[in-house]
């Protein structure tokens, strides 16, 4: 993942504790993917800070 994605994921947060929705949508293009996971091994922070967003109200679609 990215600084960035971190960023966008705090932001939607944001967005929720001013009374707004918010979704983050993710697209698994493989005819075998089952499951969605963030790749927490390979940054940690992304995976915290979704873990979060997701505590804070953001509804996550894979």
């Amino acid at each position: 993942m990215t600084k960035r994605g971190t960023k966008h994921l705090h932001e939607l947060m944001r967005m929720v504790e001013e009374g707004h929705h918010a979704v983050i949508i993710f697209f698994v293009n493989r005819e075998d993917g089952k499951v969605f996971s963030p790749a927490a091994l390979i940054d940690p922070a992304y995976a915290h800070a979704l873990r979060e967003a997701h505590k804070a109200g953001v509804k996550i679609i894979p």
